[in-house]
């Protein structure tokens, strides 16, 4: 069962989609465990991103990953952002990571050494927190 944290670390990137790519809510996919497994993202790596998006109309990949700020530093977040980010990297797409504000320069700090140990070149990222979306 996910914490009521990491949920509303979830709202936020569906609030993200919300604000700066309206017209791309129709695509978004959001891992909630009350979804059916119809409306969840796909597999990546063998991890599922808490969002997906894919606007073919605008060449748009986005994923969205919430961590807490004690999920952020365990090897399964790790391996999540790598698969991830690699993902992205291949497809020139956006990697969203909603963290809690104190986790913003960890989080930061973590995705550039995913981006710099692997060599990717080909993909932009957001670290978004509560005060980004006032």
């Amino acid at each position: 069962m996910e914490s009521s944290g990491h949920v509303y670390l979830v709202g936020m990137l569906e609030r993200w989609v919300q604000i700066y790519r309206p017209d791309s809510l129709e695509y978004m996919l959001l891992d909630r465990s009350a979804d059916d497994s119809q409306s969840r993202p796909m597999k990546i790596g063998g991890h599922t991103p808490d969002m997906y998006l894919k606007d073919s109309r605008l060449g748009d990949t986005i994923l969205g990953e919430a961590k807490t700020t004690g999920d952020l530093s365990t090897p399964r977040s790790y391996e999540q952002l790598q698969d991830f980010i690699s993902y992205l990297n291949y497809c020139n797409g956006l990697m969203l990571l909603s963290v809690e504000l104190p986790a913003r320069r960890a989080a930061r700090a973590l995705i550039d050494q995913i981006i710099r140990k692997n060599k990717f070149t080909k993909l932009t990222y957001n670290v978004i927190t509560p005060l980004d979306l006032m």
